[in-house]
């Protein structure tokens, strides 16, 4: 509601005088005028103006309304309005109550201080009595700060609380402006809205101090339940109670907030090498020691470190050491490198640094030709005299098969189907390493050996003199192939050849 220029000036008449005005104890009023009494130790001349502050004047002496008012009053002596008759600067009127309940009317010196005074107030826009629904009781207070007994009508300013049976919380509240009832909250301009504690001029709302919340009645104040909460508090039906944030759950207090191990509960980490760390209010994934976080995945670096050839790759999510160009990665340890090489013939790698004559090594499966200056690595022909059928050269190593109608037996013989022994069966295609050779020094030339014809007749059927024959003719022959070789110390001459020319031998005397 806007009320009009001229209310707020009375109401703000109304409010400059309530905060210099006596505490109030009651009053009535009549058809025309209202009558209030003011219990405090006051003087005369403060006492009329007091009542003329608020458009009233001092009680005139009369008995009928005395005897109304009174009926609640402690015993004392009160002003009243100067009689004329007996008017005198020193002396003025007042009236005393007495402890049998009579009134005595008497003079006072001006000067002293009584128990209090009365006013009287003209009537005017006046309200009527309300008749609530439900409450079990209405308070009546006139603006001038009295409450209203009795009465059946109220001056404009009074405000009516209403009281449910045995509530301490206001039901409703209202105030008589300009002959009707307005019910709170009002204008904040006017006795702050009729709010208990604060009014939103904006919102022309009721508020409260910290640690309360509003009443139902949207106008008083009670403790807030959710003050003492640690965190949130929510709505459950008709209460509000305290809760807790993800990441906590409530403590036994109702009140306080206790962080939620995760961890505990059940691992929420599910990725490889992950593991679950709790933090206040939530949870971390972390990489297990030794791991790192790399594309929101934990990897493994480590050997990343022990890379001789300090390369490392990523391949499917995992590191792994790489090698320079012409090597490649030692099968049983991955983090070293051997020489590698493609080709049937590749390069040496040479120790400048050896002491006497320079040594040089080649890859696994091939051995040195110095028959030049430079020296050349050839690709050694393991399958030759190792097969005796069929030889498929593998990665440092072969692997023998036989012809239809055969079958593989202690990984190089074929015996016809049917004749081999059944605890002496092999898988066919099973691979046979060859035994390593050594490395030929300068000088020393490579064996040719005539690789056996596949379809020639096995040995064991031929007249044994014949095969030892041909095979020794054979050793002869390697023998007559290789020069005098370099010998080591402590090692007897021809030592190198003949260590070379045994493994050869072994070979062929395994078709004898």
């Amino acid at each position: 509601m806007v009320f009009s220029a001229k209310q707020l000036r009375v109401f703000a008449l109304f409010l400059c005088g309530l905060q210099e005005a006596a505490l109030s104890h009651g009053g009535l009023c009549t058809d025309t005028q209202c009558f209030g009494v003011f219990v405090k130790p006051t003087r005369y001349s403060d006492a009329r103006r007091v009542c003329e502050d608020f458009s009233g004047r001092m009680f005139r002496y009369n008995l009928t309304v005395l005897t109304d008012i009174f009926k609640s009053l402690p015993d004392g002596e009160f002003w009243l309005e100067q009689e004329e008759a007996a008017a005198t600067p020193q002396n003025c009127s007042s009236v005393a109550l007495t402890p049998e309940r009579s009134f005595a009317h008497r003079r006072a010196p001006c000067h002293q201080t009584l128990s209090g005074f009365l006013c009287q107030y003209p009537l005017q826009d006046s309200c009527s009595q309300l008749e609530p629904a439900g409450a079990s009781r209405v308070n009546y207070t006139a603006h001038m700060d009295f409450a209203v007994w009795n009465s059946q009508i109220f001056p404009m300013g009074t405000t009516a609380e209403a009281f449910a049976a045995g509530s301490q919380h206001l039901e409703w509240k209202r105030l008589c402006i300009s002959g009707f009832w307005l019910e709170a909250p009002w204008n904040c301009e006017v006795m702050k809205g009729g709010c208990e504690h604060g009014c939103n001029v904006t919102t022309a709302s009721c508020t409260c101090p910290a640690g309360q919340s509003l009443h139902g009645n949207n106008l008083s104040c009670v403790e807030d339940p959710c003050a003492r909460c640690a965190q949130e508090c929510r709505r459950e039906g008709d209460a509000r109670v305290c809760g807790c944030k993800e990441g906590y759950r409530l403590g036994r207090d109702g009140r306080s907030c206790v962080d939620v191990d995760e961890c505990e509960d059940g691992d929420p980490c599910t990725g490889e090498g992950e593991e679950c760390v709790n933090v206040e209010g939530s949870f971390e994934c972390h990489c297990e020691d030794g791991l790192e976080r790399e594309e929101g995945a934990c990897v493994n670096r480590s050997i990343c470190f022990k890379c001789e050839h300090m390369k490392c790759v990523k391949s499917s999510g995992v590191y792994e050491c790489a090698c320079q160009e012409g090597y490649r990665v030692r099968a049983n340890d991955p983090t070293k490198c051997d020489r590698h090489c493609e080709e049937s013939r590749c390069e040496p790698q040479c120790d400048p640094n050896s002491q006497g004559q320079m040594q040089c090594f080649c890859p696994e499966g091939y051995i040195l030709d110095q028959s030049n200056s430079s020296g050349v690595c050839i690709q050694i022909d393991e399958c030759e005299h190792a097969c005796e059928h069929t030889c498929v050269k593998t990665p440092g190593g072969f692997r023998c098969s036989c012809f239809e109608g055969f079958i593989l037996h202690r990984d190089s013989r074929c015996l016809p189907v049917g004749r081999e022994r059944a605890r002496h069966r092999r898988v066919p295609g099973a691979v046979r390493r060859a035994a390593p050779l050594p490395h030929l020094q300068l000088g020393e030339a490579v064996p040719q050996v005539r690789p056996r014809d596949p379809q020639a007749p096995k040995h064991r059927h031929l007249p044994p003199a014949a095969g030892h024959h041909r095979d020794l003719q054979e050793v002869v022959l390697l023998m007559s192939l290789f020069p005098t070789p370099t010998d080591t110390p402590g090692q007897p001459s021809g030592f190198k050849t003949m260590k070379y020319l045994s493994q050869k031998l072994g070979a062929v005397m395994v078709n004898v």
